[in-house]
C-alpha cells in the first residue's frame, strides 16, 4: 500500500462526485445512463449515485419542496447504490437548508439513519466551525437519532483530516462521550469505503473505535462488494482486521441493511438493531 493512497483515493472520490454534479447541471436524470455514472471512476461507482440524489432532491426541495421526482430516481436505482442514495439526499436537505425532520413520515427508521448522516457529513464539511469548533447541530433533530447526525460528522473527519489518526482521535473526543462511539463508525464507514489506510493506522482505529470503527468499516467494504467496485487491496485489509469479508461478513451486514432499510417499519428501534448488529459482528471477527 502507497504512504498517500488514501489521498489519492479520497481525490478520486471527490472528482467523480463533483463531474456527475457538473454533467447533472445540463443533463435530465433519465440521460445519465450507468455507464455515464460509472465513467467518472470505476472503483468508486455508488458515488456518482450519491451526487445525482443530492442535485435531484435539491432541485425538488428548491421547487416545490416535494420530493416526487427523487423518489422516482430512488425506486429506479439498484439496489447496491440505494444506501448512497439516501446519504445523497441528505446532503440535499442540508444544502437547502431545510429539517429534515419534517420529512420523517415519509420514511422508515433505517432510512432516517443514512440521510442523516449525510446531513451531518455535508454541516461537516461546509459548516465545519458551527458544526466542528462549536459543536451545533440543527434545531429538530429528535434526540433519539442525533447518533445519525454525528455519524456523517464523523465520516467526513477520514476525509477532511485524510486520515490522520491523532487529529481525528481528538476531534471525537471533544464531542460528548455518547456521540463518539457514532463518530467512530462514522471513521469507518469512510475508511473501508475509500480505502488506502496503512496497516498501522488500521491498527490504530481498531483498538480506539472498537466495535463502532470495525462494523462501519464493514459497511464500507460491503457497499463496494454490492458494487462490484471491491478490489485485491479491499481485501488485504479486511485480512488485517480478520474480516471474513466475502463470507460471513458480507451477509451479516447485507442482512442487516436490507432488513432494516430496505424492507424497515417505519417504526423499528433502529438504533437497537444497530447496536445488536454491531455486537454479532464482533463475535464473529474475534
Amino acid at each position: 500500500m502507497l504512504e498517500n493512497q488514501l489521498k489519492i483515493n479520497i481525490a478520486e472520490v471527490y472528482s467523480a462526485f463533483n463531474g456527475i454534479s457538473s454533467l447533472y447541471s445540463v443533463n435530465s436524470f433519465s440521460e445519465l445512463s450507468k455507464e455515464i455514472l460509472g465513467a467518472f471512476s470505476e472503483d468508486y461507482v455508488s458515488i456518482g449515485y450519491e451526487s445525482l440524489s443530492c442535485e435531484i432532491g435539491y432541485e425538488c426541495l428548491v421547487k416545490d419542496q416535494d420530493l416526487e421526482k427523487w423518489t422516482s430516481f430512488y425506486n429506479q436505482v439498484d439496489i447496491s447504490h440505494k444506501v448512497h442514495v439516501l446519504v445523497g439526499l441528505g446532503w440535499a436537505f442540508s444544502k437547502r437548508k431545510l429539517v429534515f425532520s419534517d420529512y420523517f413520515d415519509l420514511f422508515n427508521d433505517g432510512e432516517k439513519w443514512l440521510i442523516l448522516d449525510g446531513c451531518g457529513y455535508f454541516d461537516a464539511l461546509f459548516r465545519s466551525r458551527k458544526t466542528i469548533t462549536n459543536q451545533i447541530y440543527p434545531d429538530l433533530i429528535p434526540d433519539e437519532f442525533l447518533f445519525a447526525y454525528y455519524q456523517g460528522v464523523g465520516r467526513q473527519q477520514l476525509y477532511s483530516k485524510e486520515g490522520d489518526f491523532l487529529k481525528i482521535k481528538e476531534c471525537i473526543f471533544s464531542f460528548p462521550l455518547r456521540f463518539q462511539g457514532d463518530m467512530w463508525r462514522g471513521v469507518g464507514i469512510a475508511s473501508g469505503y475509500v480505502g488506502g489506510l496503512m496497516d498501522k493506522d488500521l491498527s490504530l482505529y481498531r483498538f480506539e473505535g472498537d466495535k463502532p470503527f470495525v462494523f462501519g468499516f464493514s459497511i464500507g467494504k460491503v457497499s463496494r462488494l454490492n458494487a462490484e467496485c471491491f478490489r485485491k487491496n479491499d481485501l488485504v485489509e479486511c485480512k488485517f482486521l480478520n474480516l471474513n469479508i466475502l463470507k460471513n461478513v458480507q451477509k451479516e451486514i447485507n442482512d442487516f441493511l436490507r432488513t432494516n432499510i430496505l424492507k424497515g417499519d417505519s417504526k423499528n428501534e433502529f438504533s437497537l438493531n444497530l447496536n445488536h448488529a454491531e455486537s454479532e459482528l464482533m463475535h464473529s471477527v474475534n
